[in-house]
């Protein structure tokens, strides 16, 4: 009995520890930009055509505008962005930028969408902002920092 009951949890542990081996996780994933880009993008996917949804998530009226006038555009329920895999930061500048990843989910309803983007992200009052993104193609996404500095 005893070999079995150990059996049982051994198994079990190592089903955990694969199940956990496969989560992201780990500073790169919780850093506020990487954290305020996923929110922006829970946005983005419901393709709200006001503004000010997105201002809280981007620098400048602009962006703003820009994104919501593509929401606008739309037709159909196809959401402007294909599902994600957590967004993590890959890379601080020495200005304090912040580079954050995104991976794109295969989608049938976005053929032709680059596999992943990268975005840069500033605080500006607490806040972290999207400034700009770059589509990542033809290449592998940059890995997620395993050191970053709170």
């Amino acid at each position: 009995m005893t070999v079995s009951r150990w059996s049982v949890s051994l198994a079990a542990l190592l089903s955990l520890a694969v199940l956990c081996a496969c989560v992201p996780g780990g500073p790169a994933y919780e850093h506020p930009a990487a954290v305020a880009l996923d929110k922006l993008l829970e946005v983005r996917s419901k393709a709200p055509t006001d503004p000010a949804a997105y201002s809280p998530y981007v620098k400048g009226e602009d962006f703003a505008v820009v994104l919501a006038e593509d929401a606008a555009d739309r037709e159909g329920d196809t959401p402007p962005v294909p599902g994600w895999r957590r967004p993590y930061v890959s890379a601080v500048g020495t200005d304090g930028a912040v580079e954050v990843v995104v991976s794109w989910r295969s989608s049938a309803d976005h053929p032709g969408f680059p596999r992943a983007h990268r975005f840069t992200l500033v605080e500006e009052s607490g806040a972290w902002l999207v400034t700009d993104a770059f589509p990542v193609e033809g290449e592998e996404p940059p890995r997620p920092l395993v050191e970053l500095a709170p």
